[in-house]
C-alpha cells in the first residue's frame, strides 16, 4: 500500500463562549506552536464573522497523513482538546485535496471585469473547465 505524500488541511471551528475570547486567543497560539513540533508547516487565524461572532478558526497544514496522525494521536492535542472544552466547543473538518474545499454548485452566479467598468454579472454560470 502506498503512503499518503499528499498535504493534509486541518480546520479546528470552535464556537467560544462569550466573555472568554482572551483564552481561546491564548490556545490557539499555544496549539500552533505545539502542533509545529509534530511537523505542522503553516498556520492561519480567521477573525469572527459578524454573522457568528463566537466561532473562531484555526487551519493547521501538515505536510503528509503520517505528521498528522502523529499529531492527532499525541497527549500534548489531546490535553489541548480538554484545556479547550473549558471555554469552547469543537468542529473539525479535514481534506487533502483542494477540491474538497470547493462545492461546485448547480447555478450560482459568476462575474467577469469588463475593461474600465466595475464586475458586471454573466448571464451563464462557468463551466467547471472555466474556473
Amino acid at each position: 500500500m502506498k503512503p499518503d505524500n499528499n498535504p493534509i488541511t486541518t480546520v479546528v471551528t470552535r464556537d467560544v463562549m462569550a466573555g472568554r475570547e482572551a483564552e481561546y486567543e491564548a490556545w490557539a497560539h499555544e496549539a500552533a506552536s505545539v502542533s509545529a513540533r509534530y511537523g505542522a508547516t503553516a498556520h492561519t487565524f480567521l477573525t469572527p464573522d459578524p454573522a457568528t461572532p463566537t466561532r473562531r478558526v484555526l487551519i493547521a497544514q501538515f505536510p503528509d497523513a503520517d505528521a498528522a496522525r502523529a499529531w492527532d494521536e499525541s497527549e500534548e492535542r489531546h490535553r489541548l482538546v480538554r484545556d479547550a472544552a473549558e471555554f469552547s466547543s469543537l468542529h473539525i473538518q479535514r481534506a487533502s485535496g483542494l477540491e474538497t474545499w470547493f462545492a461546485l454548485p448547480a447555478r450560482l452566479p459568476s462575474f467577469r471585469l469588463r475593461a474600465g467598468s466595475k464586475f458586471s454579472q454573466r448571464s451563464s454560470p462557468r463551466t467547471r473547465w472555466s474556473l
